[in-house]
């Protein structure tokens, strides 16, 4: 669902979307990605990227 929401800010910017989805609660879904731990909606500059694999660091492998 964030990948068509995606493709239909870039691909689509005149808003003309070629599929809309209807959540249960009747209204027009708007996907968003929320912390399951405090609830807030995510944000790209609130992300800290910290690599867990030896020989990792943000922008990807380190040459060996």
């Amino acid at each position: 669902m964030t990948l068509m929401a995606w493709g239909d800010r870039h691909l689509r910017p005149d808003g003309d979307r070629p599929m809309l989805l209807e959540h249960s609660c009747g209204q027009t879904l708007t996907p968003a990605v929320t912390c399951r731990a405090c609830g807030d909606e995510v944000r790209h500059e609130d992300l800290t990227a910290r690599p867990q694999t030896p020989g990792w660091t943000v922008t990807g492998p380190t040459a060996a």
